[in-house]
């Protein structure tokens, strides 16, 4: 009786199995009837590993941006932009029909401070470098990481046959005597009869001889015989050479030398020579201008800086933006498995990983018996071998025995180095016996049966030393691939840091995005709404589909926007930048980490919160009222001033008010000289003239 497959779920357990794990079988599209577990094992672990490799694709990603002059990990700000696609049209909103919950804090006299550079001062000691006389001083910084791997493999076969016959001929002449002797006797006796036309006459007679004769005879005889002797000789001597070299030279090098020759043949020799670095501080030439009564608002705007960092690290530049490699936290080749090999390949940007060994193959053989016409044979033998891949072991084996049944029928077998097993009946059965064998895995079977058919499937398993060779294969590959990327990383660090020596950040252009930004919020707080219904400029538009805008839109849109516009003495707006610890706990260790060669934009950066205090121009002052008590209409209900109207703005006094040129205002009090530091540093020593940059003289105090 044949019976169940081992390597195959039973009806009984298939019937306890849980639903979901039905439903998941029947998904994969296994039938419930045949769960054969090698198949679920390998495609299950395909499954787990192919989740792995995209959680490790997302996780531990930390994308770095450089504005300005800080480098800010993107992983510790939400910058997640709504998804859309860039022809569709801006979503239309309900024109803004209220106004925000803001009140005048009063009329004042607008008095704003004016600010010049004055000029550069050295400030506190930074570093004191001395060098004494005869002596050359030499500092170096070099980072040099190399990395070499080589590996050479040899294997010897030689195949040698050999196959001799001898033929040998030979002959011996036999001398061959012989005596005959023979004795003849002979007796006769019959009847004679003769006749003719007549009467018929006989006669009757009887006689008797004997004689006896010898002789004696030799004679010669040849005997031939011929012997052929076969001799087979078989060598068998394998040789494979492989010699595979992999070096791998992996180079990262920063080098900064700095160099001091004070001996006869450099510069100096003469005496003692003392460098001090100094810090630079900036002066400004400030100074009080009243411009008269004015109407004024004033706003805390909390975070300024939260929109302009979040717009420059949602859509960085492409040399702004750099992915931070994560930490190597894998400590030997050991820590590499097989299911997890693929997702740290993911992780660290490798892309020349090989997969592992099959966690299981199987070699077969198979034989069958079956007489044919009146052919019987008792007993039957099979002598095979199967052969064991490169890399592998035979662990166990599987045989399924069909045979006829009757009385004194058995088969016997074995795989390997197992013990012998006999079977009475046909069956399905395992050999767990099998040593860890590798090459050439003998099977032998011996039966009395006319009718059998023996299979066996031999599985193996990687061998221990091919696993070892591959987890150092994958652990090489995995680090080459992850000190390339820091190699990368630091290169494009380095490239940053130049390129922000050099050029910067333009204080007045970091003085604009202060002011815009500040004033953005400024409005959110007079008229309640965020700018949602602005959406004259339509895409896609027919035919062509260029951006087209709306006429009635732009209309509506115009006059709201240069109601707020002319309404405002915006370049007037006078603000002051409250410290981190007033914006949310969470963000104080982001905020403290930004930074900028601009001391005030640092400033702005950093902020908590923002004090805004911005004044109405002359002649606006009862049509922002009047936008204020009504809910948000603007003009005073009317159309825009005509240019005979008081409140009518010269587009020429908006661009010279854009640039800092204002009408009227008398300087009040005296002139004072403020100090700001910055992390300029300056190397001064004895007789070092003062060229710093020096603006005092257009400017007195």
């Amino acid at each position: 009786m044949l019976k169940h497959d081992p390597l195959v779920l039973s009806e009984d357990v298939v019937i306890g199995l849980k639903q979901e794990t039905k439903d998941r079988l029947e998904k994969m599209g296994i039938k419930p009837d045949f769960v054969y577990m090698p198949y679920i094992h390998e495609r299950f672990g395909s499954e787990i590993r192919r989740l792995g490799r995209l959680i490790h694709a997302n996780r531990d990603r930390q994308m770095v941006v450089q504005t300005g002059g800080t480098l800010v990990q993107l992983g510790n700000e939400c910058v997640q932009l709504a998804q859309e696609g860039p022809c569709q049209p801006f979503p239309f909103d309900q024109w803004p029909g209220g106004a925000g919950h803001v009140r005048p804090i009063g009329i004042a006299d607008l008095k704003v401070v004016r600010t010049q550079l004055y000029k550069y001062e050295l400030g506190e000691v930074a570093h004191v470098e001395n060098i004494l006389q005869g002596e050359k001083r030499t500092r170096t910084f070099r980072d040099l990481r190399r990395q070499e791997s080589t590996l050479d493999q040899e294997q010897e076969t030689t195949r040698e046959n050999e196959q001799e016959t001898q033929t040998t001929e030979r002959f011996e002449v036999q001398q061959e005597a012989s005596n005959i002797i023979q004795q003849d006797q002979s007796n006769q006796a019959g009847v004679t009869v003769s006749g003719g036309y007549g009467p018929v006459h006989g006669s009757a007679y009887y006689d008797t001889a004997s004689s006896t004769s010898q002789a004696e005879a030799s004679s010669n005889a040849t005997k031939y015989a011929k012997e052929v002797m076969e001799r087979a000789l078989q060598r068998v001597v394998e040789r494979t050479r492989t010699r595979r070299t992999v070096t791998t030279i992996i180079e990262s090098e920063d080098t900064t030398e700095h160099g001091v020759d004070n001996t006869t043949t450099g510069t100096g020799g003469t005496d003692h020579v003392v460098g001090v670095y100094r810090w630079l501080d900036k002066l400004y030439y400030n100074k009080v201008v009243n411009y008269g009564r004015r109407m004024m608002f004033e706003f805390v705007v909390p975070e300024p800086a939260a929109f302009h960092l979040f717009a420059k690290l949602a859509k960085p530049m492409s040399n702004e933006v750099m992915e931070m490699p994560p930490p190597f936290t894998i400590r030997s080749f050991e820590d590499i498995s097989m299911d997890e090999y693929d997702s740290y390949a993911v992780q660290y940007g490798a892309t020349n990983v090989k997969p592992p060994p099959q966690a299981m193959v199987s070699v077969q053989a198979a034989v069958g018996y079956e007489p044919t016409g009146a052919s019987y044979e008792e007993w039957k033998t099979w002598t095979t071998q199967v052969t064991v891949p490169t890399g592998y072991v035979a662990i166990s084996a599987k045989a399924t025995i069909l045979m006829s049944e009757g009385s004194g029928q058995y088969v016997t077998f074995s795989v390997g180095s197992s013990e012998t097993v006999t079977r009475y009946e046909s069956e399905v059965l395992d050999v767990t016996a099998v040593a860890l064998l590798s090459g050439e895995v003998p099977i032998v079977m011996r039966c009395r049966n006319n009718h059998v058919a023996l299979g066996v499937q031999v599985f193996c398993k990687p061998s221990a030393e091919a696993i070892q060779q591959w987890q150092i294969d994958t652990y090489a590959a995995l680090r080459t691939a992850y000190d390339q990327r820091v190699s990368e990383y630091n290169r494009w660090l380095n490239q940053q840091t130049i390129s922000q020596q050099i050029t910067g950040s333009n204080p007045g252009a970091n003085r604009d995005t202060e002011r815009t930004e500040l004033k953005k919020h400024c409005i959110s707080f007079i008229t309640g709404q965020r700018y949602e219904s602005f959406d004259a400029l339509r895409n896609n538009v027919a035919p062509f589909g260029y951006p087209e805008f709306s006429f009635d839109e732009a209309t509506k849109e115009g006059k709201y926007i240069q109601f707020f516009e002319q309404g405002f003495e915006w370049e007037q707006m006078t603000y002051l930048f409250y410290p981190y610890y007033w914006a949310r706990k969470k963000e104080w260790v982001n905020i403290l980490h930004r930074n900028e060669n601009d001391p005030l934009f640092a400033k702005f950066l950093q902020a908590g919160a923002a004090r805004v205090l911005v004044p109405v121009r002359p002649g606006y002052e009862k049509a922002i009222l009047h936008y204020l008590n009504t809910g948000g209409e603007i003009w005073n209900g009317d159309d825009v001033p005509a240019p005979d109207d008081p409140m009518y703005v010269s587009i020429i006094d908006e661009i010279m008010e854009a640039d800092g040129n204002f009408q009227g205002g008398t300087v009040e009090g005296e002139p004072w000289l403020s100090k700001v530091p910055t992390s300029l540093v300056y190397l001064t020593h004895n007789g070092t003239p003062n060229d710093l940059p020096d603006f005092s003289g257009d400017l007195p105090l």
